[in-house]
C-alpha cells in the first residue's frame, strides 16, 4: 500500500479539526490494526490512517469499536514504520457501513 498524498493543516477548517487544535498531517498512510471489536471478537485488518496529529489519529474500520477499547496500529509514515498503541475516543458510523475511528495515542515506538 502506498501513500497517495500528504498535506499539513492547522487552520481548524473542518469538523474533525474543530475537535482538536493540533496540526494534522493528512494523507493515506497504510496501517495494520489489531484489537477487539464492540462484540468482543478479536480482529486484525488493513486500512489507512488519513489524519494524524501528535496525540491522536483517524482511520476507517469496518468493525465497530467501542470508545475506550485499546488498539495496536502498525503504520508507515514516510520511510518510518511506527507501532502506535491507543485508546478509541469515538467511532462514527459512515454511509458506506464503515466507522470513522479516532484513536488517542498512549504509546508509540519506531520499528
Amino acid at each position: 500500500m502506498k501513500q497517495h498524498r500528504e498535506q499539513v493543516d492547522s487552520d481548524g477548517s473542518d469538523a474533525q479539526d474543530a475537535r482538536t487544535a493540533e496540526p494534522r498531517l493528512r494523507g493515506l498512510f497504510p496501517a495494520q490494526v489489531r484489537g477487539v471489536d464492540a462484540s468482543g471478537a478479536p480482529f486484525h485488518t488493513q486500512t489507512f490512517i488519513d489524519s494524524f496529529g501528535a496525540t491522536e489519529f483517524d482511520l476507517r474500520l469496518m468493525a465497530r469499536i467501542a470508545a475506550g477499547c485499546r488498539l495496536l496500529v502498525i503504520t508507515n509514515i514516510h520511510e518510518a514504520t511506527v507501532a502506535l498503541h491507543g485508546n478509541v475516543l469515538r467511532a462514527e458510523p459512515q454511509a458506506d457501513g464503515s466507522h470513522r475511528t479516532t484513536v488517542a495515542v498512549t504509546h508509540h515506538r519506531f520499528l
